[in-house]
């Protein structure tokens, strides 16, 4: 009888900013758990480390780590693979240090690192279109997105996949501050969907400031289209593209895949087969069913056009 075993191949490295150098942290690490919802702004990584047993620093990890040192942890289980493929890319939040006397009489040191993502730079980036129009200190919000292009540079006029480019920008320039104390950390691009329709209500804007994720969300117009960020082996990566609908009746699909989207990015490093799952949960709510009353028109209608076509409905220009 033959079993398949697999090989656990991880490398782990971060950029200390009190050293000014990259170190391996891979030799002392003690657990590792990466955290991804499909829907979340960032994900999540945390690294539980061994007592520090580096002989080239005296300094144990708790301050040799700060918050905003960038991590980059890549693992596999495919011991064929010549390279070993990137998971996460991230930046530290916080780092602590615990310690306790076992009964042995014993000190029992532990040291943890957790962090995010990309998606962090995407939330602790924010736009304010506040400003003083008074001698008694009044504040009131201006028409944001004419103030957008005087502030920032960039107008918000066009298709939803140029207004998130747009403001993505503001983002991406934030993490050019960041590059310049840390050469290591890579620039992040932006792939769009071209097919992508819908005209861009300028005048609703709820909150007009915030964290340039939730304003980008506010453009995307979920659920038809679907906002997210990977982390490609050039580089994190914001993708913007149509969601697959598929027609289970019919077993074709309402709305595919965006072939170029899907030629520039990878397939599942994990592969996970429904006998392996040990529990799942579903939840259905009218989060997704309000957008479709509320979502544009030239959208809309497009949608139900190619829903109706499969159908078989002639009339397939009728309104939602």
């Amino acid at each position: 009888m033959r079993i398949k075993t697999y090989k656990l191949r991880a490398r782990i490295t971060l950029f200390s900013q009190v050293e000014g150098k990259t170190i391996d942290l891979t030799p002392w690490i003690k657990t590792l758990s990466v955290k991804k919802d499909l829907i979340a702004s960032a994900g999540t990584f945390n690294i539980s480390m061994l007592p520090n047993a580096d002989k080239t620093s005296r300094l144990s990890w708790y301050y040799r780590v700060s918050p905003m040192d960038y991590v980059e942890i890549r693992f596999t289980r495919d011991s064929t693979s010549r390279s070993i493929p990137i998971v996460m890319r991230g930046f530290v939040d916080n780092i602590s240090r615990t310690a306790m006397v076992d009964q042995d009489g014993k000190p029992q040191r532990g040291y943890s690192i957790n962090g995010r993502d990309f998606g962090k730079i995407l939330e602790i980036t924010r736009i304010y279109y506040l400003r003083e129009i008074s001698k008694d200190v009044q504040l009131m919000y201006l028409p944001g997105h004419e103030r957008f292009k005087e502030k920032y540079g960039t107008p918000l006029t066009g298709k939803p996949a140029e207004i998130i480019e747009s403001i993505f920008s503001v983002a991406r320039n934030q993490l050019e501050l960041i590059r310049t104390g840390q050469p290591d950390v890579p620039r992040m691009d932006y792939l769009a969907s071209q097919t992508i329709e819908g005209a861009v209500n300028q005048f609703s804007l709820t909150q007009d400031d915030g964290s340039i994720w939730e304003m980008m969300q506010f453009f995307d117009n979920t659920p038809w289209n679907e906002l997210f960020l990977i982390d490609l082996e050039t580089g994190p990566t914001l993708v913007f593209r149509e969601t697959p609908w598929k027609d289970f009746d019919t077993d074709s699909y309402v709305q595919s895949m965006d072939e170029e989207i899907r030629k520039q990015t990878v397939e599942p490093m994990v592969n996970i087969e429904p006998s392996s799952v040990l529990s799942f949960s579903l939840t259905r709510s009218d989060a997704e069913l309000k957008n479709y009353f509320f979502t544009y028109l030239s959208l809309s209608n497009t949608f139900r056009a190619k829903f109706l076509t499969l159908k078989g409905i002639e009339d397939s220009k009728s309104p939602p």
